[in-house]
Order: structure tokens, then sequence, then C-alpha cells
């Protein structure tokens, strides 16, 4: 009938596993109902496990939704990312070129190492606001 699958699938957290059991499950309660009512198999079980069987369908159908929504947020944050640090490069060889000739040690603090640094100082002299408990 597919019971054993589903409770291996079931214990070892196998999601896609547990939908193929119960599918299965469900098919064969359905084409041997006559037999199984007259050994007692009431309908409540069978909508019971129909219902678990649904949830999991939806829950997979929704983990795919966020996992697909993730991706493009994750490529649209990579866009927006690409084009804050190709203006940060333009900015930091334009600082390396206005100081290349007259203030060489201030042409070295135009580099990402030190861009870096000085965020890393800025974040940690700032404290971050503090939002009210509602």
């Amino acid at each position: 009938f597919g019971i054993e699958a589903a409770r291996k699938a079931r214990n070892s957290d196998d999601h896609s596993g547990l939908e193929a059991a119960l599918n299965t499950l469900l098919q064969n309660l359905a084409a041997n109902a006559p037999a199984l009512a007259k050994k007692g198999q009431k309908p409540a079980d069978t909508q019971q496990l129909q219902a678990i069987y649904d949830a999991l369908v939806d829950d997979t159908t929704n983990h795919g939704a966020s996992l697909s929504t993730q991706k493009n947020l994750t490529q649209d944050n990579m866009l927006v990312l690409n084009g804050l640090f190709a203006e940060m490069q333009h900015l930091l060889s334009d600082g390396k070129a206005l100081y290349a000739a007259s203030n060489r040690t201030k042409a070295q603090d135009y580099t990402m190492t030190q861009l870096m640094k000085r965020v890393s100082q800025a974040r940690k002299a700032t404290p971050a606001p503090v939002t009210p408990a509602a």
C-alpha cells in the first residue's frame, strides 16, 4: 500500500519522498476503497491523509516559490552592488590621480582596503539606532 515508504520518508525527513509515498498510499486507498470499507477503513481517515498530503504539496510549492523569489532578489542585489562597486572604483581612481603628484601619502588612501577600514571604523563609532519596542 505504501505505508512503509511513507514511514521511512517521514523518519528520514525526506519531504519529496513522503509526498510520493502519500500519493501512492492515497491511490491505493482509492483503488481498494470498497474492500477497505468492509474491513473498517473510515472515509475520515482517508480524508485526513489527503489533508496531510495537500498541506505537504502546498508547503513544497511555497518553498519553491520562496527560493525563486530569493534568487531574483539576490540577482537584483548583485546588479546594484556591482554598480556601486564600479562607482567606488571610479572614485578611488580619481582620488589616486588627483593626489599622485602632490601628496603620495594621501593617494595611497584611495584604495579599497582603506575605504573598507574607514567604513568599519565609522560603524564602530556610530551606534545603531535603537527602535522602541511595540
